[in-house]
């Protein structure tokens, strides 16, 4: 069969995030492969995990959090900047500067849009922490800033990976 269809949203998956102080000891490599298999074994003997249950999110899921994050507000001007920006660090600060304050603002603005999407998704798919009912303000709760940061990204990475993987590719 060639055409690709619609896939599972009933499938829920436990996570670790390579970002958990637990996996402070653990190899970059193995949290590389973590990263592209979910596989918990890799992580066998490893003490004091956090482990996340997700939902993977039906297509209009996915879309219904777009909408509520503003998809028919956002800024189409910002979300071709943001395509276009560098990825290098240095050389995108440079480009920024140079836009005109209407870009930036743009700029700006698109970026929160893709962030209340990802809170949106996050809040839609997260179901507990270390088996308890959890939301996105148990997320939030993270200290510090910067590793709360990591999670966020890295939950929202898992849920769009298991929403549009068939059952079959979610199991592997």
């Amino acid at each position: 069969m060639a055409f690709n269809f619609a896939t599972s949203a009933n499938y829920e998956l436990d996570i670790v995030c390579v970002s958990d102080p637990a996996l402070d000891g653990v190899d970059q490599d193995t949290k590389d492969k973590y990263l592209e298999t979910t596989d918990m074994s890799l992580f066998d003997g490893v003490d004091g995990l956090t482990v996340f249950k997700i939902r993977a999110l039906s297509h209009q899921d996915r879309e219904q959090a777009e909408i509520r994050a503003g998809a028919y507000q956002r800024t189409e001007l910002g979300r071709v900047l943001n395509w276009q920006a560098p990825s290098d660090e240095v050389e995108q600060a440079t480009w920024f500067d140079n836009l005109t304050a209407h870009e930036q603002e743009s700029f700006h603005k698109y970026i929160k849009y893709l962030k209340n999407v990802n809170e949106e998704i996050l809040n839609q798919s997260l179901v507990s922490i270390d088996g308890k009912e959890a939301t996105i303000k148990d997320i939030n709760l993270i200290r510090p800033d910067s590793l709360r940061a990591q999670v966020f990204n890295e939950l929202t990475l898992h849920i769009r990976r298991i929403s549009l993987l068939d059952l079959e590719q979610k199991k592997t």
